[in-house]
């Protein structure tokens, strides 16, 4: 990880970002999205009081799982690695749990897609939000394992688990596919491999679709990434809230892009 990167990065976002007081942001849109549903995730814990309990059990979780990193985002490239070492270093913080399950609670999406199980806590927060199917996609089958276990614990049975590379299962999902989607891309962390997730899923996306992606600013080629998906066509808004950047489509309208502090 390149801290001098990251600093000068986060720097450059303050530039530009907004509260959620709103002051300063003329979407009417934008501006409800920053003063009532980021204003009021930052609070609302009420759904989430067991994950936080299984969240403190797995930081001390000292079992070691063979992990198949197949992307960029790892921290530690050590395959055998600690379950606490991975809760510690690329679990979804509680704060951006408390805000996907605000998201999906808001939007009400039709069907969920998340590239990137990992421990299943980010899957979790959403799927304490909804009765919505949820597809999750996990290239290690040994992270995926745990989930599947945590998923139990938390007595969830909306989440339906895909083993393997993203694009594999990708293609076969879309024929499961209702509209409108929320998709949460949250692995490999490359340029190219983040565009063409991307791609594929907005190729399917409506109107009412919402993309959430993970760690936009966690490497050069991550912001570049995002740079250029806030850039396509089908955007009409993108929201960069520095950890993750969010995406709201219709194609035609002018693009406006938004930094919201959370």
């Amino acid at each position: 990880m390149n801290l001098l990167f990251r600093i000068k990065s986060y720097f450059k976002f303050l530039k530009h970002a907004r509260t959620t007081s709103g002051h300063g942001i003329h979407s009417p849109f934008v501006f409800y999205f920053a003063t009532t549903i980021l204003k009021e995730s930052k609070s609302k814990d009420v759904q989430l009081i067991d994950l936080k309990k299984l969240l403190k059990k797995l930081k001390s979780d000292k079992r070691k799982i063979k992990v198949n990193d197949m992307g960029a985002g790892s921290v530690n490239k050590n395959h055998d690695r600690s379950i606490a070492s991975i809760i510690s270093n690329a679990a979804t913080p509680i704060k951006f749990c408390r805000l996907l399950n605000s998201l999906i609670k808001e939007f009400k999406p039709s069907i969920i897609i998340e590239l990137g199980t990992s421990l299943g806590i980010s899957t979790a927060a959403m799927s304490l939000s909804t009765l919505s199917k949820i597809f999750t996609i996990e290239g290690s089958s040994e992270l995926a394992l745990v989930a599947k276990d945590n998923f139990k614990k938390l007595g969830l049975n909306n989440i339906e688990q895909y083993i393997g590379p993203f694009e594999e299962h990708l293609p076969n999902l879309f024929s499961k596919i209702k509209l409108p989607f929320f998709a949460f891309i949250d692995g490999n962390h490359r340029y190219e491999s983040t565009l063409k997730y991307f791609e594929m899923i907005s190729n399917k996306a409506d109107n009412q679709s919402i993309v959430v992606i993970d760690d936009i600013h966690w490497s050069e080629e991550m912001e570049k990434a995002w740079d250029e998906i806030c850039k396509n066509p089908k955007v009409a808004i993108s929201i960069d809230l520095y950890r993750m950047g969010i995406v709201f489509f219709n194609e035609g309208l002018p693009q406006q892009r938004f930094n919201l502090l959370y």
